[in-house]
């Protein structure tokens, strides 16, 4: 078989042959057992390793209006629990902004989804505390039902349902009507899920993760998301599989990505990092492949870290009409490097176009081109050896019980309590709330500074270290970089205060500056505040000069 034929075989068996792999599920390990036999035949070894998750149960629906004996079309929504509930329909509007005027006790909603994740679930905690029976979520779709709108296996307190924009549209117009809502479970659920890893062995300490999501949304085949992504994962254990490659390639084909928890990372990717933690600071990268193949697609080619590591993704030249704009958003397997402040790729021909197959039904094979899949796999092979034989891990500056680090997302706690107690004197918030003598806008000064800054670093995480002393967060600085004008700008820089007099900003601040260099920049700027002293003396001694002066005004009546 030619590779082509092989990724439209392999797509095939996972969509049609299996099916549907909803995170947790037995389809879903029965997935994961046709990926370890694949990697197998490609002269690997692989493992399957376990990890606790939630597992979707929900195996079939109805909704029933009562009194006219009509069922209307409907699918379980991921996690759902299982119930039979009856009662009156109320249109709920959107979790945006719901509507408050309606009786919630013993009823049945109808919810329009909308906004993140948090603001949904803070919605659905608020329905089951008032007492609703049930749920019904309208879908995008016109005639499609999009399952993972609701996907939350902690509201657990009434079962939810999935329809189209049409049904959702004839049940609104049904609004006082009784129905019957009924949400059945197949036996067995385990709540685990499992990866499936094989390595090909470098010469060297490190590794190099390379990932593709082999779960499915309940209820959708999985062809494009991520069936594609699962037979080119599947190539590349072929083509690699006689390398020597200077970091270790680790293949893991994730389980229970279409989880997401509350941050829309992938379930899988997170077991997989939090097993190796001891191990990432020997970790080079993180590639993903997720959602390729796509007829009407374009390949894009997200990549974020620091820039010797973009370089290496750069010089390989991509194929023609493939985009490479730089950082995603963190989600997906790629959020679980991101938050831990490692480099990732992440390969998918899904951005920038309409998508109604999106994590519904109609995610068929019909809509997916093998012969495009197989067209990447030269370039992402060269792309991960490229990583593999090039990469670095990223470095750590220890001196005794000092080491100066890049920051990952669990030190945000930290550093939002460093900002609160090094900032008050010199801080315009600060200030600001004492001019005017209360809280503004309800938050205390403190959850506007550090809220801000927190915010930043979340979006720039491979601009932010921080210092720790016996595994304490003591400090940490920032940088901002702009590559329209040219310019890297110095961010915060501060230390706990228990720890300051110790040289730490300043070692803070050198880091900073081989960052900054490190990136290509020649231009830098600061600004600080006209009372903050020690920070003025700190700049001027690393060569800045002092150009002018803002001066800030208030005024209360």
């Amino acid at each position: 078989m030619t590779v082509t034929e092989r990724i439209q075989a392999n797509v095939r068996h996972l969509a049609e042959t299996i099916g549907p792999r909803p995170p947790g599920s037995r389809a879903e390990g029965t997935g994961a057992q046709f990926v370890a036999s694949q990697f197998a035949a490609a002269g690997l070894s692989p493992c399957v390793k376990e990890f606790a998750t939630a597992s979707h149960a929900a195996t079939e629906s109805t909704l029933e209006r009562l009194g006219t004996g009509a069922t209307l079309p409907c699918l379980p929504s991921q996690f759902s629990v299982a119930g039979q509930v009856t009662g009156p329909l109320v249109f709920l509007g959107g979790n945006g902004k719901p509507r408050q005027d309606v009786p919630l006790g013993g009823a049945i909603g109808l919810l329009v989804p909308s906004g993140g994740i948090e603001g949904r679930i803070r919605l659905l905690e608020r329905l089951q505390d008032e007492g609703l029976a049930g749920l019904v979520a309208i879908s995008p779709y016109m005639d499609d039902e999009l399952t993972k709108n609701i996907r939350y296996p902690e509201i657990t307190g009434f079962p939810v349902l999935a329809v189209s924009w049409r049904v959702g549209n004839q049940l609104a117009q049904a609004a006082g009507e009784r129905f019957r809502l009924t949400v059945k479970h197949e036996a067995g659920a385990t709540n685990t899920s499992q990866n499936v890893v094989a390595e090909i062995t470098g010469t060297g300490p490190n590794w190099l993760a390379v990932s593709a999501h082999n779960d499915t949304a309940p209820f959708a085949p999985g062809a494009l998301d991520n069936g594609g992504g699962t037979a080119l994962l599947i190539e590349l254990a072929r083509e690699l599989a006689g390398c020597t490659p200077a970091a270790s390639i680790r293949l893991v084909s994730t389980g229970c990505e279409e989880y997401g928890r509350r941050d829309g990372v992938g379930a899988g990717a997170q077991a997989y990092c939090d097993a190796h933690a001891d191990e990432l600071d020997r970790c080079v990268g993180w590639i993903e492949i997720d959602d390729v193949g796509n007829i009407l697609g374009d390949l894009t080619v997200y990549a974020a870290g620091r820039k010797p590591f973009l370089d290496l993704v750069r010089q390989i030249p991509a194929p023609d009409h493939a985009r490479l704009p730089g950082k995603a958003s963190c989600g997906c397997d790629h959020g679980a490097a991101e938050q831990r402040g490692l480099p990732y790729v992440w390969f998918t021909d899904s951005a920038g176009i309409p998508r109604p197959y999106y994590h519904a039904p109609s995610d068929t094979a019909e809509f997916l081109d093998p012969a495009k899949v197989a067209g990447y796999l030269p370039y992402v092979s060269a792309v991960v050896r490229a990583i593999a034989d090039g990469a670095q891990p990223l470095a750590v500056e220890q001196e005794d019980n000092r080491v100066l680090r890049q920051a990952v997302f669990a030190d945000l706690d930290a550093i939002y309590e460093i900002v609160r107690l090094a900032f008050g004197p010199v801080s315009f918030d600060k200030m600001r709330e004492d001019y005017f003598g209360d809280e503004i806008g309800g938050r205390p000064w403190h959850g506007h500074k550090a809220g801000g800054v927190v915010a930043s670093i979340r979006a720039n995480i491979y601009q932010c270290m921080v210092t720790e002393i016996d595994g304490r967060i003591v400090g940490f600085a920032t940088f901002l970089l702009d590559p329209g004008r040219g310019i890297a700008t110095i961010g915060n820089n501060a230390v706990h205060p228990d720890f300051q007099g110790r040289g730490i900003g300043s070692a803070q601040q050198r880091e900073v500056d081989r960052r900054m260099h490190e990136e290509g920049y020649t231009r830098f700027q600061v600004t600080t505040l006209i009372n903050d002293i020690p920070a003025q003396r700190m700049y001027e001694r690393l060569g800045y000069e002092r150009i002018t002066q803002n001066i800030n005004y208030l005024r209360q009546e």
